[in-house]
């Protein structure tokens, strides 16, 4: 027994410093060709409670370009403006053919309830209709984006709410 600890004993005097994992940079996620962005926005106007919502696609390889409008009329809130965006973009990306996606929405709120399963009651129908389509992708992401990266996609929607609004007859 006072051998072994005595080799206890100088196991211990032998400070090698512990050697520290050498961190690799992140790899950087790479999308399959198949993938397409789509970036989704809407314009609300609280008066009428019309929503114009905009979709846009595109592909790098080969290069693809498409966008669409939509205008939705008795909408409560601009959170549900943004997820009735979000679900036209899957509808129509999903009807184009489309298995794997990437969705871009500068809604914060959104996206987040989304990605970690929160259920907003405001939206909550929206939500669980977004949950049943994106079960149909083979692979599926929804990321936030700030306001000035989705630009072209806002002014595609303020355009569809200004024409619709425009358009009506006045009372």
């Amino acid at each position: 027994m006072a051998l072994e600890w005595e080799q206890a004993q100088e196991k211990k005097q032998d400070h090698t410093p512990p050697q520290v994992p050498i961190r690799t940079p992140p790899t950087p996620i790479t999308r399959p060709p198949s993938e397409i962005s789509c970036f989704v926005d809407a314009a609300w106007d609280a008066r009428s409670k019309r929503s114009g919502v905009a979709w846009r696609i595109s592909r790098n390889q080969p290069h693809l370009r498409l966008s669409g409008t939509q205008i939705f009329e008795a909408v409560s809130s601009p959170l549900v403006a943004e997820s009735l965006a979000l679900l036209t973009g899957i509808k129509q990306t999903l009807q184009m053919g489309f298995q794997s996606a990437a969705f871009y929405s500068d809604c914060q709120t959104l996206t987040r309830a989304i990605n970690c399963k929160n259920q907003i009651i405001e939206i909550f129908g929206v939500l669980h209709d977004i949950d049943h389509f994106s079960s149909r992708f083979s692979s599926i992401s929804f990321q936030f984006v700030s306001r000035s990266q989705n630009g072209e996609t806002d002014a595609l929607a303020k355009r569809a709410l200004k024409v619709h609004v425009s358009s009506l007859p006045s009372l």
